[in-house]
C-alpha cells in the first residue's frame, strides 16, 4: 500500500517562524525566533550555550528568494541554507546525494520526511488557487526523486538526531 501525503500548498516562509542556526559566537545550536507582533525587536537571536541575544529588524522591508543573501543586506532572504534574517548558517544541514539537505527546525524536517517518503504526493490548491511558490513545488528534483528517497531518508534522520 503506498503512504500518501497530501500537502496544504505550504511555503518555505510557513517553517521560519524558528530556525535553528550556528552561532556566531560559540558555534553551538542558536535559535533565531520571529517574535509576536509588535515586539520589540521582531526577530530575536538567542543562545543558550553561550547566552548571545541579539535582536533584528529590516532596515528594508521586503521579502526575496534569492542565492545571493549578500547583495540583500536589510531584506528577508528565502532560498539558501541560512536563515532568513540573520543569514547565519543553518544547524540541521548535511551533505546528501551530492547535494545540500537543509531545514529550519524539526517541524520543516518532518515535513520533508514525509514528502520524500511519501510513494503518492498530492497536492491541494491553496487559499489563492495553485502556487508556484509552495515548498513542495520547488523541492529539487534530486530530493523528489525515487532513486533518492533512501538516502535522502537516512539523512534526514541524521538530521533528526542533530537537532
Amino acid at each position: 500500500m503506498p503512504s500518501r501525503f497530501r500537502t496544504a500548498d505550504e511555503r518555505l516562509e510557513d517553517f521560519s517562524i524558528e530556525s535553528l542556526v550556528v552561532c556566531p559566537r560559540c558555534s553551538h545550536c542558536a535559535l533565531v525566533r520571529l517574535r509576536e507582533v509588535g515586539a520589540s525587536p521582531p526577530v530575536l537571536l538567542t543562545c543558550l550555550h553561550c547566552g548571545l541575544s541579539q535582536g533584528w529588524r529590516p532596515s528594508r522591508p521586503g521579502v526575496l528568494r534569492s542565492t545571493n543573501a549578500a547583495r540583500f543586506p536589510g531584506y528577508m532572504i528565502f532560498g539558501p541554507p541560512v536563515d532568513p534574517y540573520f543569514r547565519l548558517p543553518l544547524w540541521l544541514q548535511a551533505r546528501c546525494c551530492g547535494r545540500l539537505l537543509w531545514a529550519y527546525n524539526a517541524m520543516h524536517l518532518q515535513w520533508l520526511e514525509e514528502y520524500i517518503g511519501a510513494t503518492l504526493r498530492e497536492r491541494a490548491p491553496g487559499e489563492h488557487g495553485w502556487s508556484n511558490s509552495s515548498l513542495a513545488s520547488r523541492l529539487p528534483q534530486w530530493m523528489r526523486s525515487a532513486k533518492n528517497r533512501g538516502e535522502v531518508l537516512r539523512c534526514t534522520q541524521a538530521l533528526k538526531q542533530q537537532g
